[in-house]
């Protein structure tokens, strides 16, 4: 089973996503988005064309 983990670098503050699996290996890594809503906005498109749930992680802060 994968899920799509949207999260928030703690250094770089730009947003990105992963495909994880159940076990925690990464398929898949983003390029990174300045903005929570457009990173946002391509994890829903992908979600929507493949049924994965979707996690989000703040890491280093909200925003």
């Amino acid at each position: 089973m994968f899920h799509i983990n949207v999260k928030k670098g703690s250094v770089s503050k730009k947003w990105y996503w992963r495909i994880e699996s159940s076990n925690g290996k990464v398929a898949a890594h983003s390029e990174t988005y300045a903005s929570k809503r457009m990173c946002l906005k391509t994890v829903d498109s992908l979600s929507r064309q493949t049924s994965m749930g979707i996690k989000i992680e703040c890491e280093g802060g909200e925003g």
